[in-house]
């Protein structure tokens, strides 16, 4: 944890419950509330995550030490040294933080809305955020916590992790949308083509084809289903 009460954000009074930072260099955006239904909070963390996303480690190592100051004098001074100890896998003080960002949202319970929210962003665009509800039981003197991690489900996690990261790799092969929208050039005899969408540049390569001589028949061998359809017609006049 290197935050409590996070607000190093211009023109914004809203404040981070609780920042911290895990050894991949990913920051994660902490939100506590004390509701039965957690509010608004998923809206509230996803702007905080974006407000945090593009601190660098000086920035994080200055917030580090002004929360020790506060927290722990004595370890103030070496803030910086701890924080690149801690990050020492992905760089130390050369670190380059993530510019995705965890969220963990705690509190003593969520609305549906909140857990659909939460579902639908982790699954369709691949975000992290982890849902803990809290239960608190007083025994006699004792004031005991029960924490259960709500989503994603603990013997599910493992599983939700990977998916997240095949469909992060899918999407940096195709340039980050989905569809395929690298540019093809077409080669013929008679000169290259300008550079084409998918579509346009296989539209051009039968076109290609056929003034080469080469039959329909040939050309739906290779290029199946309704991308190539044939169709009853008559002789063309000369």
């Amino acid at each position: 944890m290197v935050a409590e009460e996070f607000g190093d954000f211009a023109d914004v009074r809203r404040r981070i419950d609780l920042l911290c930072v895990d050894r991949e260099g990913v920051l994660v955006v902490v939100e506590l509330k004390r509701t039965e239904d957690g509010g608004h909070m998923e809206l509230q963390a996803l702007r905080y995550a974006a407000m945090v996303s593009t601190m660098t480690f000086d920035q994080l190592a200055e917030t580090y030490e002004r929360h020790l100051r506060r927290v722990a004098p004595d370890e103030a001074g070496n803030a910086r040294q701890n924080l690149a100890d801690f990050l020492e896998d992905v760089g130390g003080e050369d670190a380059v933080l993530e510019r995705r960002v965890r969220i963990l949202l705690v509190s003593g319970g969520f609305d549906p809305q909140i857990t659909t929210t939460v579902l639908w962003l982790n699954d369709i665009y691949g975000l992290d955020i982890t849902c803990i509800r809290l239960t608190p039981y007083r025994v006699d003197a004792r004031l005991l916590l029960d924490v259960q991690q709500v989503i994603p489900l603990p013997e599910a996690e493992e599983l939700m992790v990977r998916l997240r990261k095949r469909e992060s790799a899918a999407r940096a092969a195709t340039g980050g949308g989905g569809a395929d929208w690298t540019p093809n050039v077409i080669k013929t005899p008679s000169g290259d083509s300008a550079p084409l969408r998918k579509r346009r540049a296989v539209l051009a390569l039968v076109h290609a084809l056929h003034q080469a001589g080469v039959g329909a028949a040939d050309m739906e061998e290779v290029i199946p289903g309704p991308r190539f359809l044939s169709v009853d017609g008559v002789p063309a006049i000369p």
